[in-house]
This record gives C-alpha cells, sequence and structure tokens, in this order.
C-alpha cells in the first residue's frame, strides 16, 4: 500500500512540501526581537491589503529555477478611504511586524520587502515606499501603496491596484496564505495499488 497526499500544502514549495522546514515553524513560533533567552507569543498574520480578494494562488515550481507563479495576487474590493500617491492605489500593510530589508527596483518593477522572525521574507510588488531600509514596522502597519513600473514592465496581474505577495525562508518560497490559516492541512489517505 502507498500513501496518497491530498490537501493545500501540495506546491507549496521546491517539490511539493519543501520550504516548510524548520525556518516556518520557527517563525510561527518565535517573537521578532525576542533575545535568545526570551520568548514571546507569535502575533497572528494580516491579510497585506485591506478587504482582499485572491485572484491569483500560488503555484509552486517544479524545480527551483522553473515556471511558477511564487505568491499571490490580492486586490482590494474596498472603495478607496484614503487620498493615495496614485489614483487606483491600494494601501500595503505589514502582514506581520518586521523591518523594511529592500525598497527599490527589481527589473522593471518596485519592491518592497520585509524581514520577519523567523528568517521569513514577505515582498510586495509593484510597490513603491518612502520607509527607508531599516525602517521597524508593526503588523497593520501601512508600508507602501500599490504604483507603477517602469514603462517595459507588463504586469501579470489584469487588476488595478493588483500586487503580488511573496513570501520565502531560506528553504524557498511559500503561500503566504499559509500563514493566515487560509491553506487546510494535507491529508494522508490510503493508496491502493492495483
Amino acid at each position: 500500500m502507498a500513501t496518497l497526499v491530498l490537501g493545500g500544502f501540495a506546491g507549496l514549495g521546491h517539490g511539493f512540501g519543501a520550504g516548510l522546514g524548520s525556518g516556518l515553524e520557527s517563525g510561527l513560533e518565535s517573537g521578532l526581537g525576542a533575545s535568545s533567552g526570551e520568548t514571546r507569543d507569535p502575533k497572528p498574520w494580516v491579510m497585506p491589503v485591506a478587504g482582499a480578494k485572491v485572484v491569483r494562488e500560488y503555484l509552486g515550481p517544479l524545480t527551483p529555477y522553473g515556471p511558477g507563479h511564487r505568491g499571490v495576487d490580492l486586490v482590494s474590493v474596498l472603495p478607496p478611504t484614503t487620498v493615495l500617491p496614485t489614483a487606483n492605489s491600494s494601501v500595503v500593510l505589514a502582514p506581520n511586524d518586521g523591518e523594511i530589508s529592500f525598497a527599490g527596483w527589481v527589473g522593471f518593477r518596485p519592491v518592497v520587502s520585509i524581514h520577519h522572525a523567523g528568517s521569513l521574507i514577505s515582498s510586495f510588488e509593484p510597490a513603491c515606499t518612502d520607509l527607508p531600509v531599516g525602517s521597524r514596522v508593526d503588523i497593520g502597519q501601512p508600508i507602501a501603496w500599490v504604483c507603477s513600473g517602469k514603462q517595459q514592465y507588463v504586469s501579470h496581474c489584469q487588476f488595478v491596484g493588483c500586487v503580488h505577495w511573496g513570501m520565502r525562508n531560506s528553504s524557498g518560497y511559500f503561500s503566504p496564505l499559509i500563514l493566515l490559516g487560509l491553506l487546510a492541512p494535507s491529508r494522508l489517505l490510503p493508496w491502493h495499488d492495483g
């Protein structure tokens, strides 16, 4: 008898489930800023766009450099309530406490990354910020806004105000929806050969 794996964790990393090693568990169990002897209760993760709807799911590549979609695409379904630098922008919120680790251009698109506890890094694109690298951010704090890339940039999302949320640890990319509790755990079912 063999085992068949069903559930939401398939494809979370390279080769169906890789990338969920100790880095993810330690990131969920540790509090950012806790010293080596100090423990803190982890804060629950929040969606980085208020009223967000997932318009494109994570699709893990079969090999480290293979094709896939290394994050989720989000759009807000709420009407804008704040004045933003550009019309039809969405505010990007910190999904958990962290520190701005990158804010700049990657190729033709602006990217903002946050380093969280447990060596977790979340990245948002296309996103612009006024916060300098090294800024501490709190969960739910506005950190960026959805903005345009350079003329050569072609968005893979057809919706206005769409932002890509990628999440990775030292093992690679995985779906950030797992941190929100929006993916069901895998279940092992008996598999009968023949």
